[in-house]
């Protein structure tokens, strides 16, 4: 499965999560950049599995193509 199929299938199950896509999805482009520098601070220091896919997940939504595709299948 691709990751945008995946994102899809995350956002379907949990509300959180379809929230989150949908708050980065509202935000500007200075906004977006923000919040990447403040996921990679974050993140920097943590290395349990799950902070590991939960970087990945902010990586891919904050990417434009990836996060429209996302869109584009739950609507």
């Amino acid at each position: 499965m691709d990751i945008v199929q995946e994102i899809v299938e995350a956002c379907k199950e949990d509300p959180r999560i379809r929230k989150i896509v949908e708050e980065v999805a509202s935000m500007s482009e200075e906004e977006r950049e923000i919040f990447r520098k403040k996921v990679k601070a974050y993140f920097l220091s943590r290395t349990s599995p799950e902070d590991v896919e939960a970087y990945k997940f902010f990586k891919f939504i904050l990417d434009e193509t990836i996060l429209k595709q996302v869109l584009d299948k739950l609507r």
